[in-house]
């Protein structure tokens, strides 16, 4: 029985790699893996899948894996562990190693921190565990010299590694769960996105103007846009659109949000800002637009539009408290034009089209 599980496991080793097949002769030969083996290449395995958790950290935030950066920490260590004076030093493998280590778990946290404007809570969570990781090993060799741990000290180098191992262990498993919970939260973070984002334009849409609570709330309404859609078709009529949004971001202030509210009509909403200050917004946003619309595609378009105002000082809920109450007239700016000095006044019911300067 015992020749015949021999000879199957001389057939099994006759079909593996070159390399593993000498890594076999050498442990049968000598007792004992090589040095090669169990210092040098099983390390840079190691390093290397460090490497690999920063270019999946780099993935994660929609950039590019760097897959020759990745290689840098392995190349080093292969080429320090040529050195007679590296192999023979435990000391500077152990601080070389580490350095790599914590190289790469920091950049890791370091890609995770780059993208914090997303807001996913659980990112948090996250970049503190990859510092702390690559704090541990940084630590590695200080706190060993704070000690008076000898390399030659079976007793205390085996309780360090039952130390690092039981870390690797939790940070392991935690890693895992968290980085669960950020692809999670993303996923749903783009699922409230898209609730609240115009297709079309990739704007605010009337849901997401509903959630919002600002000082001046401007309507907008496109001038005679049924008109344009006959005369030009749907196609120019889409990029009439698409230029309204694109010319009014750029003239709202930094804190201003622009949004559709549907069909030919807008709603561009203001945070601190005084009554002046929003009719001056609202002049810009009719006059650049009028300049952006006049040609559309080679198409003498001249779209204009109409805008009306309801102003807040208290910076109450406005928008809900408009378009959520009983319509006893009409919401569009070419009806109402008027602010009002409260949030729970109605509108002015007038026609106010403002005009550029």
């Amino acid at each position: 029985m015992g020749a015949k599980l021999q000879q199957d496991g001389a057939g099994l080793v006759g079909q593996l790699p070159p390399a593993a097949r000498r890594l076999d002769h050498a442990v049968r030969r000598h007792g004992s893996i090589p040095a090669w083996a169990s210092i040098d290449l099983a390390n840079a395995v190691l390093y290397g899948s460090f490497a690999l958790t920063w270019s999946g950290a780099r993935v994660f935030d929609r950039r590019s894996a760097e897959p020759v950066w990745c290689m840098v920490g392995v190349i080093i260590w292969l080429l320090a562990c040529r050195l007679p004076q590296f192999a023979a030093s435990i000391e500077l493998r152990a601080l070389v190693g580490s350095s790599i280590v914590t190289t790469y778990t920091w950049l890791a946290a370091y890609e995770f921190w780059r993208g914090r404007d997303e807001a996913l809570v659980s990112r948090w969570p996250a970049i503190f565990m990859l510092f702390a990781h690559g704090a541990l090993f940084l630590l590695r060799t200080p706190l060993a010299a704070m000690f008076h741990i000898s390399p030659s000290d079976a007793f205390s180098q085996s309780a360090w590694l039952e130390l690092i191992s039981m870390e690797a262990l939790l940070f392991t498993i935690s890693i895992a769960f968290i980085l669960l919970a950020m692809a999670k939260e993303r996923t749903e973070y783009g699922h409230r996105e898209a609730a609240r984002t115009d297709a079309l334009t990739g704007i605010f849409n009337r849901r997401g103007f509903l959630e919002l609570k600002p000082t001046a709330v401007l309507l907008i309404d496109l001038d005679n846009f049924k008109s344009i859609n006959d005369r030009f078709g749907h196609a120019i009529g889409d990029r009439v659109l698409q230029t309204f949004a694109e010319s009014t971001a750029v003239n709202l202030p930094s804190e201003g949000l622009v949004g559709r509210w549907g069909g030919d009509e807008f709603v561009a909403v203001l945070y601190d800002t005084g009554r002046e200050e929003a009719k001056a917004a609202a002049k810009r946003m009719q006059s650049t637009f009028q300049r952006l619309a006049a040609d559309i595609n080679g198409h003498p378009v001249n779209a204009t539009l109409s805008v009306g105002m309801v102003f807040s000082p208290e910076g109450r809920s406005i928008c809900r408290r408009c378009w959520c109450r009983p319509t006893k007239r009409s919401t569009s700016p070419k009806s109402w034009g008027g602010t009002a000095s409260k949030a729970e006044a109605e509108p002015t019911s007038f026609r106010k089209k403002m005009t550029a300067a």
